[in-house]
């Protein structure tokens, strides 16, 4: 099954080498890549121009003129031009592991359900060395499953480079986010409401933090400035799905609900082993 890999750039001529070539290292072998350059002013175009001339599988687009016109257009613009029903994202300082693309569009293609894969990462540092431990998610594994009510107690989906989604369904997103370094965390929300997302319980993408990256922004670490970001895009969600405001505080009680029992079942054993 094809698959269309979204990369955009800007100024990252240290790294974009390195993420295509995790491209070309797929187990997969049946995709292509869509770059667009947001107006770099570095040596990034010349080394995307020259893996695009090396390998057909890789195609670069730049804004008329050159243009930087920021993280929302360059994606919707490398939206245009994908020609797959699967959507997988890379950003220009991520790497992919080799079976990444590959395991995650065998789950998108066993449950058709699935509007969302989404795997593990391991976050690193500018050089790929590991920073955070993995820890454990305890999301449902290789099946689908409702991502929702997750999201209501603040889960989100990493970041793009471990999702693959369904094109039909992010074509159909509002791409207008009130903070556009939030774009993947808005358009997850979103996609949740399409159907069932699919976890992979292994770090399949190098996520690569450094003082330039996306990461760092500043929302953050802003609590106030986050719930604003939530509460805009709760608004967008029940704009489009009314029956959700209502049910997005019942799935928090029903949480409560569980995590109470499960503390109350704790700590009865506790009590049994001291016995």
């Amino acid at each position: 099954m094809k698959v269309s890999i979204i990369i955009t750039s800007y100024n990252y001529e240290q790294y974009i080498g390195e993420t295509l070539k995790s491209i070309q290292a797929q187990t997969h072998r049946d995709w292509e890549a869509i770059v667009v350059d947001d107006g770099s002013t570095d040596n990034s175009v010349a080394i995307i121009r020259r893996f695009a001339e090396e390998d057909p599988r890789i195609h670069f687009y730049r804004h008329e003129g050159g243009m930087n016109k920021g993280i929302i257009a360059t994606n919707l613009l490398a939206l245009s031009k994908c020609t797959a029903e699967l959507v997988a994202f890379c950003e220009s300082d991520d790497v992919l592991l080799p079976e990444s693309i590959e395991r995650r569009a065998e789950l998108m293609e066993r449950y058709p359900e699935v509007v969302c894969c989404f795997s593990d990462i391991t976050y690193t540092n500018d050089r790929l060395e590991p920073i955070i431990d993995r820890m454990p998610r305890g999301l449902p594994v290789s099946r689908p499953f409702d991502i929702r009510f997750l999201h209501t107690l603040g889960y989100e989906v990493h970041t793009f480079s471990c999702a693959m989604v369904r094109k039909a369904a992010l074509k159909q997103c509002d791409f207008s986010p009130t903070r556009s370094s939030a774009l993947d965390l808005w358009i997850f929300r979103q996609l949740s409401h399409f159907g069932p997302f699919c976890y992979v319980d292994e770090p399949l993408t190098l996520f690569r933090r450094h003082g330039d990256s996306l990461s760092g922004d500043p929302i953050n670490n802003n609590r106030a400035a986050w719930h604003r970001l939530m509460r805009d895009n709760d608004a967008v969600i029940a704009a489009r799905f009314p029956s959700w405001h209502i049910n997005r505080h019942l799935y928090r009680v029903l949480w409560r609900i569980r995590q109470l029992k499960q503390r109350g079942l704790a700590y009865c054993w506790g009590r049994l082993k001291r016995k």
